[in-house]
This record gives structure tokens, sequence and C-alpha cells, in this order.
């Protein structure tokens, strides 16, 4: 009872700051670090504006997210209370991925609580960002897959891959989390079945809602980069600096990063898929063309299933400050370089940059640690480490 009173307050601390402070849910909304060209809900809005009086969705420029969230939202607008009921919409699917933490941890609430309680995870929601149709989608697959539930983690991962492509990547360790040692040419062939058949029903949702393919563009923009706007990830400075010349190779190179660690990976940590998935989530959130602390979130949020851990990391509190460290001095050069004009993009990218050591700082930490006790328990033992 005292957990469960513990998620209630949580729940109802976001209740209470949707209902009394408006002013700082918009400050969120336009928030670079929490909501990016993909995920903002103003643009979702103005996605909204264009499907709900019959115009062509992906022509303005605006509007990069699946045709399905704007079929959801025009459900919530035409009960004429949009905003309260899209609120509740992503409370609900907060809770929905906290239960999926919790299911990974069988079934003990504290992971519910940190995942909950964590200040990222709050602002990207306070922000509504369409993120969480991903992570909550990403957390089910991994729940699921976690159970042997090879088609529902399996449709799960397509349906996250409609809305955001990369958690794409997450097809190995999810695949192997699905079938364990049953891994076989027919196993794998049915398991990645299921995900074509899921990817293609969304996409054939997707074309009945928009009435043409031109929602594909959408995964163009991520690709290539097309969004040239300031965000907490590596990819916007570079670009801006990048001769037009060398953009084909170099969006080759970054697209790759974020791609290409997910196999070898899932080889390394065989005896432990889910372990090889949390790290692909870390990844992403440094990799992505447009990362949002919400990444961050998804990744830290799962790092409380291996408490096992903990012993091993090295430098932990010297990651930890350092995320907060650049989460206070984030939107403060933010500030000072578009707001105030006494800064310039150099202060802001700066700061993005610790952002992205801490990170990698956190990543290597985890796996060292997980590597290590593989080896002390032994280089051939399947023990699981997670606790």
């Amino acid at each position: 009872m005292k957990w469960f009173a513990i998620i209630a307050a949580l729940v109802g601390i976001r209740f209470l700051l949707f209902l009394y402070c408006k002013q700082l849910l918009a400050v969120l909304e336009n928030n670079v670090a929490i909501s990016t060209p993909l995920t903002s809900y103003q643009y979702l809005l103005e996605g909204l504006f264009y499907y709900s009086r019959n115009l062509e969705i992906y022509n303005g420029g605006i509007y990069h997210q699946s045709p399905i969230l704007l079929y959801v939202m025009n459900l919530l607008d035409a009960t004429g209370y949009i905003d309260l009921l899209s609120y509740m919409l992503w409370i609900t699917l907060d809770v929905v991925s906290a239960l999926a933490l919790a299911s990974m941890d069988d079934f003990r609430p504290l992971t519910a609580v940190i995942y909950l309680a964590n200040p990222f995870t709050i602002a990207s929601l306070l922000a509504r960002s369409t993120l969480i149709f991903t992570s909550t989608a990403i957390l089910m697959s991994l729940a699921t897959a976690k159970r042997r539930r090879a088609v529902l983690a399996m449709t799960f991962l397509a349906v996250a891959t409609h809305f955001s492509l990369y958690p794409a990547a997450l097809l190995p360790p999810v695949m192997y989390m699905s079938v364990g040692s049953r891994l076989s040419l027919y196993s794998f062939a049915k398991t990645f079945f299921v995900f074509v058949a899921a990817t293609s029903t969304c996409m054939a949702l997707s074309y009945a809602i928009a009435g043409s393919w031109h929602f594909l563009k959408f995964y163009k923009v991520s690709l290539l980069f097309q969004e040239l706007k300031p965000n907490i990830g590596i990819w916007w400075y570079f670009f801006v600096e990048m001769f037009d010349f060398f953009m084909p190779f170099f969006l080759s190179v970054f697209n790759l990063h974020v791609f290409i660690y997910s196999l070898p990976l899932t080889i390394r940590l065989r005896h432990d898929p889910l372990f090889a998935a949390v790290t692909v989530l870390g990844l992403h959130a440094m990799f992505k063309p447009y990362p949002s602390i919400g990444d961050i979130s998804l990744y830290l949020s799962l790092l409380p299933l291996y408490s096992r851990i903990y012993t091993q990391l090295k430098y932990a509190w010297v990651a930890l400050l350092a995320l907060a460290y650049a989460s206070i001095l984030t939107p403060t050069f933010y500030h000072l370089w578009i707001v105030l004009g006494s800064g310039n993009a150099n202060f802001f990218y700066a700061i993005t940059l610790t952002y992205v050591i801490a990170m990698t700082t956190i990543i290597s930490d985890t796996l060292w640690a997980v590597l290590r006790l593989q080896f002390d328990d032994g280089a051939s033992s399947k023990q699981v480490i997670q606790t």
C-alpha cells in the first residue's frame, strides 16, 4: 500500500501541475531540450489544424510525425476538451510505461517509482512530447520480449519504429530476447515476419489517414536532418558548419552510428540481451539527430533493473553531476543566446557536449560493470545479472 500511495501521489502531482501551472507547461513545450521538430506538441497541433481542414499535412514543412497521432488527436478534439483529454492520455501512457518497467523487475514497484519521479520524465510529460508514444511502445516491447511473447514484442517494436524509425535498431536484442535459446532460422523468420507485418499495418493505417504516401517524408527529415534546429544532440552544430559537398558522406556516417552498435552488442551480451537493448537506447540518446531529455529519461529508467552493477561503477557520481550541470545550464545558455543575444551558438553547443560526455561516461561505465560481473561469474556463465 505504501508504494501504491507513492505512485498515486506522483500521478496526482502531474494533474496538479497541469491544472495550476499553465505557464510552466508553455515554457516546457518550447524548450529545445524537451521538444524537437519530431516530437513537439505545438507542431502536432499545427498538423491537426491542417488535418481537420482536409489540407495536405506534409507540404507545409511543419508537421513531421505519424498520421496516426493526428487521427487520435482529432478524436480528442471532437469532444471539445482536447487540452484536458490529451493530458490524461499522456499521463496514462506514462503509467503504462511505469508498469512495463515494473513487470521487467518482477513487479517490484521501486522501478516504477524511480521512473515516475525522474525529473526528465516529468518535464517531458508536462511538455506533452510525443516521444512518449515511442517510449511506451519500446518498454512494452522489452517487457513482452522478456516473457518470450515474440508476437507482442515484435508488434510493439514495429509501432515504436513507425513513430520514430530508430527503434528498428532494437530488432536484434528484442528478437533474441523473444526466442531465447530456441533461436533458429524458423524462429528468426517467424519473428521477423511479425515485425514486417506489423510495420506494414502501421504504414497502411497511415496511408488511409493521410490519403497519400506523403507521410513518409517525416522519415526523410530524420535521415537527412532537414530541420536544422538546435537541440541537445551533436548533429545540428556540426551540419551548420558543413559544406554541401560533404553532406551525403557525413549524413551516412552519422546515421550509421545509430544502428551499427546493435548487432555487436547483442552478440557480446547474448547472455543478457536486455542490457544490450538498454545500451542501444543510451547510444540513441546521444547519436539520434533529434534527441531530447525524454530519450535520456528512458535510458536512465531502465538502469535500476540492474542494481547489482552499482558496486562496480567507477564514475557514477562524476557522470550524474555532469548531467545535472548540463541540465541546469542548457536552458540558461539557450536563453543567453536566443533571447538576450549576449551569447552565441558556441555557448549552447558546449553544454550539449557536456550532455554527451555524461552519457558516454554512464554508458561505458555500466557496460564495463556488466562485463566485469560476467567475467567474475565465469566466462561461460549464462547467469542473468539482472536482479
